[in-house]
């Protein structure tokens, strides 16, 4: 016998007939991804047939998990099965196929009493949905119920169906291990010396669900800061302004790196042109300061003049909100040129290196994305000032609007207002944000910064993270570190990575996480939503980080230099490579160490060299930082 054939196939060629069975392409077959299709593809496996003829020591060299080839080559070689034999006997599938890792387990009298959370593929929202529906709490209930059922909550036909099935067949395992074995003797049987004594399958002591198994779990740290400081000596050793030889330096050393620990291991260029940046962005400063002065001399409430300032006014608070987040413009134009002005194109690369989860199958288990940009740059305003100037405009831009909005309705209530003082304020205001705009508009770049603190440092710890899970991957969850190139630029790095590689991962069980600006020891800083309209960083890897400073007993709250606490500050003005991840629909988290912002002076400046760095913050951030890819791991479905 053999799986059913609608699982072991992707649902979208569910409908494919039995004679084109054997021509499908590889990740026609379910879990196999469109990345390890290339990679058997590259070695001559091009079909399902190819790859039902091989063996896993046959496809050892695909850098794919031992785990993921033993499922895919079964699955194929039951494809071809049913292409050969249209209608053969249907079995059940293993128990490791049904039932998510933490319940492989379960003794096969307890089976049935599982909640079904612990179907694989069956989400805790869905699951949850079932539930309260009032449907199914246990396995054992949910394989006796009608698919149609699962439909009329809105699940998909194929999905309410897969999940009724698995717990049908998990029944079938349960029923097969527990029945009684054939007596030797008649009278044995009939008259047994000892009877058993009677189980109770109704009330079985269920496996605790993960997350209580977190809470007891210790974490061995392996984080070496040691390690991870050498490699920021080194990286911060030169600037590295994108185009430089520093740069160039500091790539081919995480290159090594990577590959001298013995990860799948590639470097993917990329061009972009410095028209965001030098262009857009100063053109959307120089508008917003120009409205805000032209507004300024229309304040006249008794004029049509008024209404004009008002809707300039409104117009400069729109653009501030709009233009709030640069990481949507630096994606939408990262080629773009322009005719009247002399843009340059560049060239970055990323490093990227993959370490595949130990034993999960392809497509199972979640993926986790580590960045952290290797770039820096100087610039004539330091990051203070600069977040000073942003904020200024910002400020200034909501201030206007409503001064305006509050001047004209006083004044037609009757209210009696010193037209001299109201200029005067608004003519402070507008003085401000001119300043504000020209010195943001001639913010010089150049390759004065040695960016110890931003970014060498999370540079040192992707690096040393790389080091101990190369040694001790992960079970369920596969880990990718990617070293971002033209970071300082417009997040570049980071939006190619999204461009190439989007479309390989699922939006529910892959995370980013950015490592960035890891500069002294203080408050661990994971900022939150992110540009107008807010979008949400993902809560759920914030939670753990939490969970894992509680257990280390390391205080939240504010206080003196040894304490640490979580902020969840509204992200305006800046650009990190978590922003490219949250604006487009995924998990996304920037991790960094307080303490940097009482370095903001010295980031973008010469004076961020390496003796401004904290090794004990980066042992901080590196070892939380491991416990919750652990805990990610240990909540991931295999």
């Amino acid at each position: 016998m053999v799986r059913p054939l609608k699982y072991l196939l992707d649902k979208k060629y569910e409908d494919t007939a039995d004679i084109d069975l054997k021509s499908l392409p590889l990740d026609a077959i379910e879990g196999v991804s469109a990345s390890s299709a290339k990679k058997l593809n590259a070695i001559g496996v091009n079909s399902i047939e190819d790859l039902a003829a091989k063996t896993v020591d046959e496809l050892k060299d695909t850098a794919i998990g031992a785990k993921k080839l033993e499922k895919a080559i079964a699955y194929a070689k039951d494809i071809i099965a049913h292409a050969n034999e249209p209608g053969i006997q249907e079995g059940i599938m293993p128990l490791e196929e049904l039932l998510d890792k933490a319940y492989e387990k379960t003794p096969a009298n307890e089976l049935g009493a599982l909640k079904i959370n612990a179907i694989q593929g069956l989400s805790k929202t869905n699951a949850t949905k079932i539930i309260k529906a009032g449907i199914a709490t246990t396995i054992q209930e949910l394989a006796q119920i009608d698919p149609t059922v699962l439909k009329d909550q809105g699940f998909s036909n194929y999905h309410a169906n897969k999940f009724v099935d698995f717990a049908k067949m998990v029944m079938k395992h349960a029923s097969e291990a527990t029945a009684a074995p054939p007596s030797a003797a008649p009278e044995e049987s009939a008259a047994p010396e000892e009877p058993a004594a009677p189980e109770e399958p109704t009330t079985p002591e269920e496996p605790a669900p993960p997350e209580e198994e977190w809470e007891k779990i210790e974490f061995k740290d392996k984080f070496d800061k040691d390690r991870a400081f050498k490699h920021i000596e080194t990286i911060a050793s030169t600037p590295r302004l994108v185009g430089s030889e520093g740069e160039q330096k500091a790539a081919k050393y995480i290159k090594e790196k990577f590959e001298q620990l013995g990860l799948d291991t590639v470097e993917e260029e990329f061009e972009f042109t410095d028209f965001a940046w030098k262009v857009l962005i100063r053109f959307f400063q120089g508008l917003k300061a120009g409205l805000i002065v032209i507004a300024f001399f229309l304040i006249n409430p008794n004029s049509v003049s008024f209404l004009i300032g008002l809707i300039l006014s409104v117009v400069v608070l729109i653009l501030t909100f709009y233009t709030s987040i640069w990481a949507r413009i630096f994606y939408k134009y990262q080629h773009a040129e322009s005719k009247l002005v002399t843009i340059k194109k560049h060239k970055s690369k990323n490093i990227i290196a993959k370490i595949p989860a130990a034993t999960s199958n392809e497509g199972a288990g979640c993926n986790v994305i580590l960045f952290a940009n290797y770039d820096s740059k100087s610039q004539t305003f330091s990051s203070l000032w600069r977040i000073l100037f942003f904020y200024s405009i910002l400020f200034i831009s909501i201030a206007f609007p409503v001064g305006y909005i509050s001047y004209y309705l006083f004044v037609q209530l009757g209210f009696t207002i010193d037209y001299n003082t109201v200029n005067v304020i608004l003519l402070i205001l507008a003085v401000i944000i001119t300043a504000a705009t020209i010195a943001l508009i001639f913010n010089k770049t150049s390759n004065n910064s040695n960016g110890a603190i931003d970014n060498a440092t999370g540079v040192g710890t992707l690096l040393e993270l790389a080091e101990i899970h190369a040694k001790e991957p992960l079970e369920n969850t596969n880990l990718t570190f990617v070293a971002t190139g033209a970071g300082e630029m417009g997040l570049f790095g980071a939006i190619s990575y999204f461009k190439a590689h989007e479309s390989e991962f699922d939006k529910e069980d892959t995370y980013f996480i950015s490592l960035k600006d890891l500069a002294q020891k203080g408050h661990l800083y994971i900022p939150g939503p992110v540009g107008f309209p807010p979008q949400l960083p993902c809560l759920e890897v914030e939670n753990l980080y939490k969970k894992a400073l509680k257990r280390r007993n390391i205080p939240l709250k504010e206080g003196s230099k040894t304490t640490i606490r979580v902020l969840s500050p509204w992200v305006f003005g800046a650009w990190n490579d978590d922003m490219i991840a949250v604006l487009r629909g995924f998990k996304g988290n920037r991790v960094g160490i307080g303490g940097h912002l009482r370095k903001l002076h010295i980031i973008h400046t010469k004076k961020d060299t390496i003796d401004q760095v904290d090794k004990e913050a980066i042992d901080i951030v590196g070892k939380v930082t491991a416990e919750v890819l652990k805990r990610l791991d240990l909540r991931a479905r295999p």
